[in-house]
C-alpha cells in the first residue's frame, strides 16, 4: 500500500551514542514509498556517533545536530517541528534506531489519519525480537493512586492488570481507540500534535507516552491502535553492565512519575513523600532481584567449568 506523494509522512530518528544500529534503520527503510524524508536528530553525542551519521547519510537523509542532550522529548519534538515547518509534511513517524517495520504498515496508519480528522496518534502492535506480541500494547491514563502505587512487583502486576487493555479489546477491532502507546514507534499528525503541546521537554526520559495521553485527553484528540498490523521492538540490552548501571532506569523512571505526579496530577507535599518512598522500595527490590540473579548466574558458571 503506497500512500499519494503529499500523503506521505516523513520519519524522525533520535540517536545518542548508537551510531550503527540508527544507520542501520536509515539503510532499511531509505527506499520505502511511504516516507518522504528521513530526520536523524543526534541528541549531542558523546561518542563519534555525530561523524559516523554524516559519513554514512545520502540521498533523502537530513542531519539535525543538536546542541545539548534534552532527552527524548527535546530530540523528538526537534524533528517534529522541521517535518512541519521545513518539510510541510503533516505526518511523522517517530521510530526508536532499534525498530524494525514495513512500509505497508506506515501507508495503513496513515489511511487511519485520513479516515479520522481527531486522530493525532497511530500505533501498531509491538512485537518482541522473537516475534511474540509484547504485553504492552496500549495502556490507559492511570489514576494518581495507580501512579503513586506503580512500585513493588507484588503491586504492580495488580494494577497492571486493570491499566492494560484486554485481549478482548485489543482484538475486537481493527483499529481501536487507546490511551497511550509505547513510544518506540508512533505516527502522529504533527498540526493536531503540536496543538496539544507536544513533549513536554522537561521531562528527559520515561512517562512521556503517558504525559502524551494525558494531553491529547484535554484536547479530545485519538489515539489508534493498528491490531493486524506489527513493528518489532528490538529492546537493546547489556548484560555486562554492572548492578549500578542496570538501575539507572529504574531511578530515572521514579523521577519522571514524580514530575508527572506533581505537575499534571496536582499531587500535594504528602503525596510526593509517600510515592518517594515507594520508588524508593522499587529501587530496593530491583537491586535485590538483580544480585540474586547475578549470584545464580556466577554459580551455574563455576559448576560448568568445574571438573567432575
Amino acid at each position: 500500500m503506497v500512500s499519494r506523494m503529499n500523503d506521505k509522512c516523513s520519519c524522525v530518528i533520535v540517536n545518542y551514542n548508537d551510531a550503527k544500529t540508527t544507520i542501520d534503520l536509515v539503510k532499511r527503510i531509505a527506499h520505502y514509498q511511504n516516507i518522504h524524508k528521513i530526520i536523524v536528530v543526534d541528541n549531542k553525542s558523546t561518542d563519534d556517533s555525530l561523524l559516523s551519521i554524516r559519513n554514512s547519510i545520502e540521498g533523502d537523509v537530513i542531519l539535525l545536530e543538536q546542541e545539548w542532550n534534552g532527552g527524548y522529548g527535546a530530540g523528538n519534538n526537534a524533528g517534529l517541528r522541521y517535518v512541519r515547518d521545513v518539510l510541510k509534511d503533516r505526518y511523522a513517524l517517530i521510530a526508536n534506531p532499534d525498530v524494525i517495520f514495513s512500509d505497508d504498515s506506515l501507508g495503513k496508519m496513515i489511511d487511519a489519519f485520513k479516515s479520522d480528522e481527531n486522530i493525532c496518534v497511530a500505533s501498531l502492535v509491538q512485537h518482541y525480537i522473537n516475534g511474540e506480541p509484547s504485553r504492552i500494547r496500549a495502556w490507559r491514563i492511570p489514576e494518581k493512586r495507580e501512579l503513586m502505587f506503580l512500585t513493588t512487583r507484588y503491586v504492580r502486576d495488580r494494577i497492571k492488570k486493570d491499566l492494560y487493555y484486554s485481549d478482548e479489546y485489543i482484538n475486537s477491532e481493527k483499529i481501536v481507540p487507546v490511551d497511550c502507546v509505547p513510544g518506540a514507534m508512533l505516527m502522529v499528525d504533527t498540526n493536531q500534535f503540536f496543538a496539544s503541546g507536544g513533549y513536554d521537554e522537561r521531562l528527559f526520559l520515561y512517562c512521556e507516552e503517558t504525559l502524551l495521553g494525558i494531553k491529547l485527553k484535554e484536547k479530545h484528540m485519538k489515539t489508534v491502535l493498528l491490531t493486524d498490523e506489527h513493528y518489532i521492538h528490538a529492546h537493546r540490552t547489556n548484560d555486562h553492565e554492572d548492578i549500578n548501571r542496570k538501575l539507572k532506569p529504574f531511578r530515572m523512571i521514579s523521577k519522571s512519575r514524580l514530575f508527572l505526579l506533581r505537575y499534571y496530577y496536582g499531587a500535594d507535599f504528602f503525596e510526593l513523600i509517600l510515592a518517594k518512598l515507594l520508588y524508593k522500595l522499587t529501587t530496593l527490590e530491583s537491586r535485590f532481584i538483580l544480585l540474586k540473579k547475578a549470584l545464580k548466574e556466577s554459580t551455574r558458571k563455576t559448576n560448568d567449568t568445574s571438573p567432575p
